[in-house]
């Protein structure tokens, strides 16, 4: 009888530890699938930088005179080639057309020497003309030939400095201030008349040493379009159009239509 109540005992322990053992099991983990996607994150950074300009050049007087005409207004857009200031070129008119007599003068002169030349060479291969009268015609030849080169010189160096009188703009740019005004004499030691700047593209500057890459912004452009008026005026061109740029409804581009506004967040390489 014992010994049955010791095997009933042990047959209810090994049930209970089965019990406990399915208790401490976990559930399987049932795992999800998803599909990867490709998504485009650009790696960007925030610094302290400036906007430059990447081409400049200053308006200086090559020849002297009175300023007759100021022919621009300060801060306009102003195209390569326009006309920004007119000197006074009466003296310079003058003297093209005094170069231009010399020329002529000096055209008859070398017709009637290489003439000359050219019959003293047949008198002299006939044994007509001496040698004196050959070298006579050679050397009348030779200079009336330079006479015409030198009056040429000197016409080309007339007409440029006629075309000097009228000052216009190397480059395309903004204009600065204007430091003379109408009624001046200027020369060719008066300084800078004016500066123009060339406003497409800007190149935006961060300090050196970084390892950045400066961004170029061209405003206009398919990567960076000009807002039109529309925008301007609804006060919505404010959509970033690149990396580092951002137009505003106080922007000189919603003025001019021409200048983006630059944030001071450069472009870098990850």
């Amino acid at each position: 009888m014992t010994k049955n109540k010791y095997i009933i005992a042990a047959l209810c322990a090994a049930t209970a530890m089965g019990f406990a053992q399915e208790a401490n099991e976990m559930p399987p983990v049932v795992a999800g699938i998803t599909t990867a996607k490709e998504y485009k994150y650009d790696v960007s950074r925030r610094y302290v930088g400036r906007v430059v300009a990447e081409e400049s050049v200053a308006v200086v007087a090559q020849v002297a005179g009175e300023i007759k005409e100021v022919c621009f207004k300060e801060g306009d857009i102003v195209e390569k080639g326009a006309v920004l200031y007119k000197l006074d070129d009466v003296k310079y008119t003058a003297a093209v057309k005094a170069a231009e007599a010399s020329v002529a003068q000096a055209q008859a002169n070398f017709d009637y020497a290489k003439k000359t030349f050219d019959r003293t060479t047949v008198l002299f291969e006939r044994k007509v003309a001496s040698a004196n009268d050959m070298d006579a015609a050679v050397n009348g030849f030779n200079s009336a030939q330079a006479g015409l080169e030198a009056a040429k010189a000197n016409l080309i160096l007339a007409q440029d400095n006629l075309a000097h009188a009228t000052i216009t703009s190397p480059i395309k740019g903004r204009i600065g201030a204007n430091t003379f005004t109408v009624g001046n004499y200027i020369s060719l030691s008066s300084g800078v008349l004016t500066t123009v700047v060339k406003v497409d593209p800007y190149v935006f500057s961060v300090p050196s040493g970084r390892g950045d890459t400066a961004e170029r912004i061209y405003p206009g452009s398919a990567e960076y379009p000009v807002p039109d008026a529309a925008e301007c005026e609804k006060g919505t061109a404010h959509a970033e159009t690149g990396p580092g740029v951002q137009w505003t409804d106080d922007a000189p581009g919603c003025r001019d239509r021409s200048l983006p506004y630059v944030l001071s967040n450069g472009r870098s390489a990850p």
